[in-house]
């Protein structure tokens, strides 16, 4: 706080890195790295990261936009493959596969969403295939295929979204640098103490 009462924040500490860390130093950067704002991540090499495979979901691509991160060097950097959806194996009974796919199925017809046109069919005893196979992202994933979506509104390709299977510990690192090189202070270190404010309880400094 300063003489004539400016209570702005000046200075943002983010204890940890890892993939967690390293996302919010990277988020801050990008949305207060103007604002004058200094951000220290502090993290110990010696306690480390676990290096496992990280199965994300679409919204890890709202972030990297919001962020500014090139999909395509991140996708290089951590040894990222497309993911279309979850599949879950032998939950309803042992022999079942379901994937729960990014994307819609089929096309609204008239008032009524697809599927009621799909279970009518199904119920008077027709055949019309599995639900699934109205499913973009579920065809595409069942044949190691994909295509990236398509905006545009007269496109057939705009229904579904993708999220990535990536090395957690190589995401981390590859943001590491990336808010390093937009400003970002990492400290090496150990927190052996935090002190608190008695009336507030907000942390007012942290020892290492």
């Amino acid at each position: 706080m300063t003489d004539s009462g400016d209570t702005r924040i000046r200075t943002v500490v983010i204890i940890g890195g890892g993939t967690a860390g390293w996302m919010a130093a990277a988020a801050l950067s990008q949305t207060l790295g103007r604002s004058g704002v200094a951000i220290t991540l502090v993290e110990s090499a010696e306690i480390g990261t676990v290096g496992v495979g990280e199965a994300t979901l679409p919204q890890i691509r709202d972030f990297n936009r919001l962020v500014g991160i090139d999909e395509a060097e991140m996708m290089a950097r951590t040894n990222a493959t497309i993911k279309l959806g979850i599949e879950f194996c032998d939950w309803g009974k042992p022999g079942d596969r379901y994937i729960h796919p990014f994307g819609a199925y089929g096309e609204a017809i008239g008032p009524a969403d697809f599927y009621h046109y799909w279970l009518r069919a199904r119920g008077n005893g027709g055949d019309p295939g599995s639900f699934g196979d109205y499913c973009f992202p579920i065809v595409a994933a069942r044949h190691d295929r994909f295509a990236p979506p398509d905006e545009r509104p007269a496109s057939q390709l705009d229904r579904y979204s993708y999220a990535f299977q990536f090395d957690a510990s190589q995401y981390g690192a590859f943001l590491a640098d990336f808010a390093q090189q937009r400003g970002v202070k990492r400290i090496e270190g150990k927190v052996v103490s935090v002190a608190t404010n008695p009336e507030s309880g907000f942390i007012e400094s942290v020892s290492l």
